[in-house]
């Protein structure tokens, strides 16, 4: 009849109930674990036709696979406000029979080991009522445990599947190359990709780590160049889309290897490191940075460790030069940054001056340890295992304004790979805000057309070593060179402040034109005079 309101549901069977449940309970505590779901099952099943649950108001389509989210809605009911107790189609008795229900699910998937699906019952049973036994707590809180141990384990596995990342940083001219070199040529049997960054037009490290060709040739290591810009002034999209190709080529690599036998599945990851080598005036944080806000990268890579190499020789002085007002003290930075430092060039100086050293370096990064080695003379005296994969990067203590600080992304410039001068472009960085001081600048000389003549421009460069010694922070070159018998020989130059290396390197590849590159970074570097006379060192 209409309006009148319909007959509650009949009591919960008590009697029924609590024989079943203990019954459960004793097949769980046997073992009998299947017997017990098949129990827990035939008790939701019963429930829901004495309740007739299909006709209430709620979503019931995940009853079986999620019946906590069916036991919200049941508590609600029960306790909806503005009906009387005998007008509710949900009694809280019903309430505490379907969170024991869940209770005991709980507990039996909890015995079969699998903590991830038992959790849901169990924090549902005490969720639509909070007072149960303290079998059902016990249970809720190793549960809670199992899954967050799960977790963490699933965390860690995920990291350990990631490419680990280490930033090579340094002021100008502390040895990052000749580190690179030993990392390439050292037979250590690692797969490691290398990232270098230049800063001026023209990319000389690519040409000082080597033959591309007989590296290619010993090892699996690859060598990429950016450059046109420096990282530490803006996070760049080619860094991103470099290490993202690398990582594409390194998993297609694997997984060619798998699919034809020649290799067992693991759970490492494709690389066993890629090294970031940032220029001489880089700021290590926004490179690291990358890795975290860019999500394609944070998935894949992990920063393991910010490495400085510093020029024991040099610090101090390029640690008190003079800077504009407002500018960033690299040196200090760049130590700051450190999760290991190399104090290179220890045989260069006294053991006062490498005493000296460390104490600038201890009062700026007091945690860092500190490797004291000679990279030029001594290389295999440094172990790679003390340098890569030592997983020591800690974000916060390297930038603590990481969430408040965004990275500004600059469009692509020229990207490079290593080849020969017809892949070095003759574009000019593009314009950035510089973080540096304003003094600074790069000058980057192309001299083609015909060879150098080997005094002329050993006099100019003398000449410039003398008059720029404090100055002249860096400078790298790749010269072509006539010798006496008239044959063309290529050279290397590299140095800092007034120490120069000047080494042959081979014939000049047979069928390119001879072409001469020079970068120079320093303060107030007279570029159109050193234009000027580098013309004049020319053959003709």
């Amino acid at each position: 009849m209409a309006g009148t309101a319909a007959a509650p549901p009949p009591p919960p069977d008590e009697d029924t109930w609590p024989a079943k449940r203990a019954s459960i309970r004793a097949m769980t505590a046997l073992g009998q674990h299947v017997e017990a779901m098949k129990a827990i099952m035939h008790a939701m099943r019963s429930f829901a036709e004495r309740l007739d649950l299909y006709t209430l108001s709620i979503d019931t389509s995940s009853y079986y696979k999620n019946p906590a989210e069916v036991g919200v809605a049941l508590k609600a009911l029960a306790h909806a406000e503005g009906l009387a107790a005998s007008e509710r189609r949900v009694q809280p008795e019903q309430v505490l029979q379907f969170s024991q229900i869940l209770a005991e699910r709980g507990r039996v998937f909890l015995a079969l080991s699998q903590p991830a699906r038992a959790l849901p019952d169990l924090s549902g049973a005490v969720d639509i009522h909070a007072e149960q036994d303290e079998e059902t707590l016990g249970a809720l809180a190793l549960a809670r445990e199992q899954v967050a141990a799960a977790a963490e384990e699933e965390q860690r596995a995920a990291e350990a599947r990631k490419v680990p990342v280490t930033v090579l940083t340094g002021f100008l001219g502390s040895g990052k190359t000749t580190l690179l070199n030993h990392i390439l040529r050292e037979s250590h049997g690692r797969k490691i990709a290398v990232i270098e960054n230049e800063v001026g037009s023209i990319g000389i490290d690519n040409k000082l780590i080597g033959d591309p060709a007989g590296i290619a040739a010993r090892t699996e290591e690859t060598v990429t160049l950016l450059d046109n810009g420096c990282l530490c002034c803006t996070v760049r999209s080619d860094l991103i889309a470099a290490v993202s190709q690398i990582l594409d080529r390194a998993e297609a690599i694997a997984a060619n290897g798998l699919a034809a036998g020649a290799g067992a599945a693991g759970t490492g990851p494709p690389l066993d490191a890629i090294v970031i080598e940032t220029t001489g005036l880089a700021d290590p944080g926004p490179v690291c940075k990358t890795f975290y806000a860019e999500e394609s990268l944070r998935e894949r890579t992990r920063i393991d460790g910010v490495l400085t190499v510093v020029d024991a020789a040099h610090f101090l002085e390029q640690l008190r030069r003079r800077r504009s007002d407002g500018a960033v003290n690299e040196s200090a930075q760049q130590v700051g940054f450190a999760d290991k430092l190399l104090l290179n060039k220890v045989d260069a100086v006294d053991a006062a001056a490498v005493e000296a050293v460390e104490a600038e370096v201890r009062s700026i990064n007091a945690a860092c340890p500190i490797i004291r080695c000679s990279l030029a003379q001594r290389p295999n005296e440094v172990p790679l295992g003390e340098l890569l994969g030592v997983g020591s990067f800690c974000l916060d203590r390297i930038l603590q304004d990481l969430l408040g600080e965004a990275a500004e992304v600059e469009a692509p410039a020229a990207k490079r790979r290593r080849g020969g001068p017809q892949a070095l472009c003759q574009l000019r960085p593009p314009p950035v805000q510089s973080r540096h001081d304003t003094g600074v600048r790069t000058c980057a000389f192309t001299l083609a057309g015909a060879p150098l003549v080997l005094d002329r421009f050993m006099q100019v460069m003398n000449t410039i070593r003398v008059e720029k010694a404090v100055d002249l922070y860096r400078y790298k070159g790749v010269v072509c060179v006539r010798e006496a018998s008239g044959g063309l020989k290529r050279a290397v130059m590299q140095g800092v402040h007034d120490m120069c290396q000047f080494q042959p390197r081979g014939r000049w590849p047979a069928g390119e034109p001879p072409v001469s590159q020079l970068v120079f970074i320093g303060r107030d570097l007279d570029e159109a005079l050193w234009g000027r006379l580098f013309d004049k060192t020319q053959e003709g």
